[in-house]
């Protein structure tokens, strides 16, 4: 993690001679949301090892801060129920940027996270039902915390109605007596208490009240201010032009390495395309909304192709292909392409015809991807309950013409699409490893991702071909980085034994 921080800020800010001749990082979310009770997401961490936390949880930190990044996001989550926007226990975000964390000290700017003093606000308050906070003085908090610059919002109420115990936690023996003692309880008018502030002149307006009030010193304005001008007079975005081409080989090369193949009977891939006329496909096989994911143009990503319509610039510039799209690249262009299986006429065989099925999951992002896990963020905001179901199979349909295919000895290629691994044996019919005769892992390939998965099917790519040396060990490319569950129950217990780390097989 530390390598893999180090290496995608160094290649972002692209740094020469001192200045940031690329594009200004942002390590994020700062820290501990990655131990959050029940993996709630914006949940409480609760932590007794301080040195172990930051052993285990800083370490893109540290990897982040010796490549020198910009800047700095706290999280919406709370470290011993103190929200990190308001330093979290021990205050560790105003010490990153002040005394440093041991050796490790951080010197760009702290921005907030969208609409985070409204969040920790709410949370604050939900949890110290006597000692109630104003916006007001949720900003001089996160301000006063470490806090530089302020990440508008663009909601009513940022926050759920409710939270549970697991969410909040309890409060902590260390929070010190400013963080609960109010002082100069001036009246701010209703209709600025609690909002979002998406205008500039109100966040002003709210921050000079703060001042005037002496919350916030002035002193740590300048500081703030200093830490901001300091980043900008840094960066030196480079004049020459980005050369889109090679942009495009780099998404590809990506997508192409990060595929693990799962599953490969009878070496059923590469197919061999001289003799392969038809090409049966379901599912998803034309959706590049669903192979980027959640934070795609939207929050939520979406689902389809309207953002890359045939011959728009989006198109053009993005190079954007689906599966099929790929595959059309790949073979011969007197292939038939069967994307409704009830109105073919064509006679199919095992020795000419193949099946691609990509499954796919919704776009996400953040909470809306939970599973089963009462997050209150999810279920204040939505009228169906999560799913209790981290995994993927074939419909009522799918199946069904599955099972015709296979009954005629034709062999099954399934591609999973997924943000992290899914229980893939679930099912019967249903489940996509026992009735595939391959399938591909892969994951959220992007824009290349239709040519990426054709190339591999084709054997256009050669699986494994990328080797490796990080922190003295070898790695290959197209192999699992972590353990795969085999059921819901490995999920829950957090063991994984269906597939282990360093599993991949080659085409």
């Amino acid at each position: 993690v530390k390598a893999m921080a180090y290496d995608f800020v160094d290649g972002m800010q692209n740094i020469q001679d001192n200045h940031i001749t690329g594009t200004l990082a942002t390590v994020k979310h700062f820290i501990g949301d990655g131990r959050t009770v029940n993996g709630l997401d914006e949940g409480n961490a609760e932590v007794t090892d301080f040195d172990e936390l930051w052993k285990t949880d800083g370490a893109g930190y540290r990897g982040a801060i010796e490549a020198n990044i910009g800047s700095l996001m706290p999280s919406y989550s709370s470290l011993n129920s103190v929200p990190m926007h308001y330093g979290g226990d021990k205050g560790l975000l105003e010490k990153i940027s002040t005394t440093g964390i041991y050796d490790y000290k951080f010197d760009g700017f702290v921005v907030s996270d969208y609409a985070a003093m409204t969040k920790s606000q709410s949370r604050f308050n939900a949890l110290n039902k006597d000692n109630q906070i104003s916006f007001v003085d949720s900003i001089a908090k996160s301000v006063n915390s470490g806090v530089d610059m302020i990440m508008f919002g663009t909601d009513s109420n940022g926050s759920a109605t409710e939270y549970s115990k697991e969410f909040l936690g309890k409060q902590s023996k260390h929070l010190p007596e400013s963080y609960t003692r109010i002082e100069n309880k001036t009246p701010w008018p209703e209709t600025m208490d609690g909002g979002n502030y998406t205008d500039a002149v109100d966040m002003l307006r709210a921050i000079k009240f703060a001042v005037e009030q002496k919350k916030i010193p002035m002193s740590r304005i300048d500081q703030a201010v200093t830490r901001i001008i300091a980043v900008k007079l840094a960066m030196k975005p480079s004049m020459k032009p980005i050369d889109n081409e090679v942009v495009k080989a780099a998404t590809l090369k990506a997508a192409e390495e990060s595929m693990v193949l799962l599953k490969n009977d009878n070496n059923t891939l590469p197919i061999n395309t001289s003799q392969i006329k038809n090409v049966v496909l379901i599912g998803a096989y034309d959706d590049i909304g669903r192979q980027n994911g959640g934070w795609t143009i939207l929050w939520q990503g979406f689902t389809g192709n309207q953002w890359w319509k045939p011959n728009s610039d989006a198109k053009k510039h993005s190079g954007a292909i689906s599966y099929i799209e790929g595959l059309k690249n790949n073979l011969s262009k007197d292939t038939t392409f069967i994307t409704n299986l009830d109105d073919n006429k064509q006679p199919l065989s095992k020795e000419d015809t193949v099946v691609v099925v990509v499954l796919s999951e919704d776009p996400y992002a953040e909470f809306n991807g939970d599973v089963d896990n009462g997050n209150p963020l999810y279920l204040s905001g939505h009228d169906k309950p999560q799913s209790k179901f981290l995994g993927l199979r074939f419909n009522d349909k799918q199946a069904a013409d599955i099972k015709k295919l296979k009954a005629k000895g034709i062999p099954v290629i399934t591609v999973i699409q997924s943000g992290r691994p899914m229980v893939i044996t679930d099912g019967a019919d249903k489940a996509p490893l026992q009735n595939s005769d391959a399938l591909i892992a892969a994951w959220l390939p992007g824009t290349s991702g239709g040519q990426a998965v054709a190339n591999i099917i084709t054997g256009k790519y050669k699986l494994k071909s990328f080797k490796t040396i990080i922190n003295n060990k070898e790695y290959y490319s197209n192999t699992l980085p972590f353990d795969w569950p085999k059921d819901m129950q490995e999920v829950r217990e957090h063991t994984s034994s269906l597939f282990k780390e360093g599993y991949g097989l080659t085409n």
